[in-house]
């Protein structure tokens, strides 16, 4: 076979090279364009590969005379169904079914020599007219199949032979008459040397190309099966790839291909550093395309959704024409064979392959990847792409018989997170402001192809509860984006409501800011950290973390359910029973699957009593104290690196550790309530519907009882069942009742002074 573009035909005693429709001087010899030498190219590859079988009739042709003289077989034996007659044979050649029709070929080939220098040239004449074709349009897939598996001349013919039985019936007719057998009809290893064997030297060679790894047997393009005791009778077949790839049937309905994308480099919602990154591995694959005999993968790695196969197929466009893309998806461990017979259907019909094993787990991911490369490796593929997920390193012995590439793509920044909602609401109709959406994308930091599902997820929803439309707010945005978390945090914390607002909670106004800043930094985060750039400086990380702290049932835990009600947000409680273990090394488990699944959901978590876990590092005075201090370690870097947003609330601040709250971002106090703030608690506690006497006197309560919050809220719930279980409306009574109750549930002394003009109200 040819080089592809330089094609060499004899005209009178010079070669003449044709290169296109240019004309070029090489070595001396007269050169001329395709028109010039009178070559007329292919139509189409139908047309090419009629011309090819033509050659196969000839050889078939001879073929049969040898096999006459060597049978002795005659005409009109009256056999017909079991033996195959001389004038059935004859018809069938005379027919003209796939050839040329040219009288020269019908003669017997006495002179052998003579024979194979004319198979010699109507082979070369094919390669010609292909050639030729190639200057016009690249749509032959015969000699595209032979460029690309690098196959001879002769490999050709013995695919043209598997062939010829699936185009007519006489093929296999004949291929009996050949056998002196009308029950094998299939081409076989002792048919294909004596079509293509002159002599015992080139039957060695031939037999060499159906067997061990040469190249029609290493890619797959015909099999070899049968009987192992008389391998002679062994059956050569076709690939079924393969011959519907030669029949002409559309590339789509053999292989699907992934939907092309019309997006470049420049149109990936991507960072800079992963955009600079992926244009640095363009530029390395233009480079390559000038060498094409040198393999290469690149391997992308990043989060679902991040745009690694969009990252991919922008990344070929931008090598050049974009081939067909294919991608294996959801491969896993123990899918060698079909990946790799996958890897010869992509090589068959011509594009680029991508395996996809992003959707492994991590313990999977390495030993996964290095097998991914070796099969790689040994399909001879000369490019492809491997998706990965978030895996470290590669494989140190991935082996790769060329060029391996790598590229991390991570989760796009607040901004580019913000471009992408615009661009895919617009795309689905949906209005929205810029100010809201700016929230979404600081709270929930989706990739670019989960926002894009997201969006649609959105605009399906808002059409279906409004009828008119119109702007939409970040509320909705969110709760739309909370149904497209999926985690398992439910199974190691609880989830608080989030009904209460800045009305509900009583607290001095500085400490009230400083609530509010917290929710105004998780909201700013974009213009902070990545407009002024405070994320490259100072602050890597996007988290924000927090410390709730002052006696019980001052409104810690109500200040953490409001943070997330003023961020439509999910808040979980951690229950501390289900982390931490007496065993060394499982609380650090469970810790890293708690942020890992609090990760996934996008929402706040909230430690309560959080120095039972977060407490002060000991003197280590046995080994004991010596992990203790390992898990506080631990617990301290894990919180730090947490991208989400993490409450801890404690009542005694002394028993933080030092280096613990040095990482924290913000610390709010909870004071004991004031009397003015004890008088808003017991005012608001009430909800408008409960029944509540005029006798009750808040004014009273607040006056006596320095209670917190917490208290308050409980002596008003006991109170209420106190009423209604005798059928009254609340009344000072039942309220007195309740405040004795909870001081003895608090071990307080009831001292009847305290109730002043109400003591006759107490049970004893």
């Amino acid at each position: 076979m040819l080089p592809e573009g330089h094609k060499t035909a004899t005209v009178g005693s010079k070669p003449v090279t044709g290169v296109g429709r240019h004309e070029s001087t090489e070595n001396g010899y007269a050169s001329a364009t395709f028109e010039q030498v009178g070559v007329v190219p292919y139509a189409d590859g139908i047309e090419e590969l009629s011309d090819n079988l033509s050659r196969l009739n000839v050889m078939l042709r001879l073929a049969v005379s040898r096999a006459r003289a060597l049978y002795a077989r005659g005409n009109g034996h009256g056999l017909d169904g079991i033996a195959i007659s001389d004038a059935e044979i004859d018809a069938f050649l005379n027919s003209g079914a796939g050839t040329r029709e040219e009288p020269a070929r019908q003669e017997n080939h006495r002179d052998w020599q003579q024979f194979c220098q004319e198979i010699e040239a109507d082979r070369l004449q094919c390669e010609i007219r292909a050639a030729a074709a190639h200057a016009i349009e690249d749509d032959l897939r015969l000699s595209k199949t032979a460029k690309h598996f690098g196959l001879s001349g002769v490999e050709i013919d013995i695919c043209l032979m598997c062939l010829a039985p699936e185009i007519h019936p006489g093929y296999g007719r004949l291929y009996a008459y050949l056998h002196n057998d009308i029950t094998r009809p299939q081409p076989t290893v002792a048919l294909t040397l004596e079509l293509f064997a002159r002599d015992w030297r080139e039957r060695i060679e031939m037999r060499r190309l159906l067997a061990g790894n040469s190249a029609l047997i290493k890619h797959g393009l015909i099999s070899v099966t049968g009987n192992r005791e008389n391998p002679l009778e062994n059956v050569v077949g076709l690939d079924e790839t393969l011959l519907s790839f030669l029949l002409g049937m559309p590339v789509e309905k053999i292989l699907a291909p992934y939907p092309r994308p019309d997006e470049s480099l420049e149109d990936l919602i991507l960072d800079s550093v992963d955009r600079e990154a992926l244009q640095k591995l363009g530029r390395a694959l233009v480079n390559i395309g000038d060498k094409p005999d040198e393999p290469w993968i690149a391997v992308i790695r990043g989060p679902e959704g991040v745009g690694k196969c969009s990252a991919a197929a922008a990344l070929v466009r931008a090598v050049g024409p974009l081939p067909l893309l294919h991608v294996f998806e959801s491969w896993e461990p123990g899918r060698a064979a079909e990946l790799r017979q996958w890897l010869r259907r992509v090589r068959i019909v011509g594009g680029c392959p991508i395996v996809d094993i992003s959707h492994l787990p991590t313990e999977l991911a390495d030993s996964a990847l290095l097998e991914v490369l070796r099969i790689l490796a040994n399909s001879a593929c000369q490019c492809g792409f491997v998706l990965s997920g978030e895996i470290m390193h590669l494989p140190v012995s991935a082996n790769f018989p060329g060029l391996l590439f790598t590229v991390d793509l991570k989760v796009p920044g607040p901004s580019f997170r913000r471009e992408a909602w615009m661009r895919f609401l617009h795309e689905e109709g949906v209005e929205c402001e810029g100010n809201e959406v700016r929230t979404t994308a600081a709270i929930f930091p989706f990739s670019a192809g989960r926002i894009k599902n997201t969006a649609r997820a959105v605009a399906a929803r808002f059409r279906f509860e409004n009828s008119e439309n119109g702007p939409i707010d970040s509320r909705f945005l969110n709760e739309v984006c909370r149904t497209q978390c999926s985690h398992r945090l439910g199974q190691i914390a609880d989830l608080l409501p989030t009904r209460c607002g800045w009305k509900d909670l009583v607290l001095p106004p500085d400490e009230l800011a400083r609530l509010k800043e917290i929710a105004g930094a998780v909201r700013n985060r974009e213009r902070v950290l990545e407009q002024w750039a405070f994320g490259d400086k100072i602050c890597p990380r996007a988290g924000v973390s927090a410390l709730f702290f002052g006696p019980s049932g001052t409104g810690k835990t109500m200040a953490a359910s409001i943070l997330a009600n003023e961020l439509a947000m999910e808040i979980y409680r951690v229950d501390l029973s289900r982390v931490v273990s007496k065993y060394i090394g499982e609380t650090e488990k469970n810790l890293d699957a708690l942020f890992e699944e609090a990760r996934r959901a996008h929402a706040i978590v909230f430690f309560d009593e959080a120095e039972a876990v977060f407490g002060k590092r000991s003197e280590v005075k046995d080994a004991h104290d010596r992990y203790s201090n390992i898990e506080v370690a631990y617990l301290l870097q894990r919180i730090e690196a947490f991208d989400g947003v993490a409450i801890l609330a404690t009542n005694l601040r002394k028993n933080m550790d030092n280096a613990f709250m040095r990482r924290l971002q913000f610390a709010v106090e909870f004071p004991a309530p004031t009397y003015d703030q004890r008088l808003r608690i017991w005012r608001g506690v009430w909800p408008s519907a409960a029944e509540v006497a005029p006798d009750v006197d808040l004014e009273f309560m607040a006056r006596n009882f320095e209670m917190t919050g917490g208290h308050i809220r409980n002596i008003a719930l006991m109170s209420a069942f106190l009423a209604a279980q005798e059928g009254h409306a609340i009344s000072m009574a039942y309220v007195v009742q309740a405040t004795h109750r909870e001081f003895q549930k608090l071990g307080r002394l009831c001292i009847e002074s305290e109730f002043g003009g109400y003591k006759h109200l107490l049970r004893h």
